[in-house]
C-alpha cells in the first residue's frame, strides 16, 4: 500500500510539473481533449458507473489538495474568474470560454422576452481582469451548466438580477452609521408598507399604547412579581 500511494504521488507530482510549462493553447487543448473524453464517457455509462465516477473524482480531488504544496493552494485560491454573465467573481476552475456557447445563447435568447435580448447582446464583451486577464471571458459553472443546456442563467444579469451602483450619498457612509446586518438568513417575506404612516404612528407613547403592564405578586408583602406581562384591558 506504501509503495502504491508513493507511485500515486510520484505521477501527480510529474503530471503537475509538466503541466507548468505548457502554454495557453496546449493548455486549452489538453482541456478540449479532457472533456470531449469525458463527455463521450458520460454517454454510455450505467447510473452505477456514475455514480462510483462521481465517487472517485471526489476521492482523487481530496488527494490532490492533500499533497499540492503551500504556494500551489495560494496559486489555486487566487485563480478566481469573473463570471460575465452574473458579474461577479467567483472562485472556480471551471473555465470555459463564452464563445464556444454562441449558439446555444442565441437559442436562449429567442425564448426569452424582448426586455432581455438587450442585455444578451452584452453577454460577450471582454471582461477586464486586472492583472490576470489573458482576453478570454469566463463563466462560472452554475452559468455553464444552464447555457450548455440552451437556457438563460437565473441568476444572469440579463434576467433583471443585475446590483444598481451604490448612491454617492451611502458610499460616503462610516462604519458605525452601516447596518452589520449583511444578509437575511433562511425564509423571509417581503411586504410592502407605506414608510409615512409608519413614521408617524411609531414609536407610540405608553399612554397610546391602548394596554397595561401588570405584574402580578404572589402577596402584596413581596417586592418581586413571578408573573409579567402586557394585557389588553378590553379583553
Amino acid at each position: 500500500m506504501q509503495q502504491k500511494g508513493g507511485t500515486m504521488k510520484s505521477n501527480l507530482m510529474s503530471q503537475r510539473n509538466s503541466r507548468k510549462f505548457e502554454s495557453f493553447e496546449q493548455e486549452q487543448d489538453r482541456k478540449a481533449r479532457d472533456m470531449s473524453y469525458h463527455k463521450k464517457r458520460k454517454e454510455t455509462e450505467t447510473p452505477e458507473e456514475a455514480s462510483e465516477r462521481r465517487k472517485k473524482n471526489s476521492e482523487s480531488a481530496a488527494k490532490r489538495r492533500r499533497l499540492e504544496t503551500t504556494e500551489e493552494n495560494c496559486h489555486r485560491k487566487q485563480q478566481d474568474r469573473a463570471c460575465k454573465a452574473r458579474h461577479k467573481v467567483l472562485a472556480t476552475n471551471y473555465e470555459n470560454q463564452v464563445k464556444q456557447y454562441k449558439n446555444k445563447v442565441s437559442q436562449a435568447r429567442r425564448r426569452q422576452c424582448s426586455t432581455m435580448e438587450k442585455a444578451i447582446a452584452n453577454f460577450h464583451l471582454k471582461i477586464s481582469m486586472g492583472a490576470h486577464n489573458d482576453g478570454v471571458t469566463y463563466v462560472c459553472k452554475t452559468c455553464n451548466r444552464a447555457l450548455s443546456s440552451g437556457s438563460l442563467p437565473a441568476q444572469a444579469v440579463a434576467n433583471g438580477l443585475e446590483l444598481d451602483q451604490v448612491p454617492a450619498e451611502l458610499a460616503k457612509l462610516k462604519m458605525l452609521e452601516i447596518r452589520k446586518q449583511q444578509c437575511i438568513h433562511g425564509p423571509a417575506v417581503n411586504v410592502p408598507s407605506k414608510l409615512e404612516a409608519i413614521c408617524t404612528t411609531l414609536p407610540r407613547l405608553p399612554c397610546e399604547t391602548e394596554i397595561l403592564a401588570l405584574k402580578l405578586k404572589r402577596k402584596m408583602a413581596y417586592k418581586g412579581h413571578y408573573l409579567f406581562d402586557y394585557i389588553n384591558p378590553q379583553h
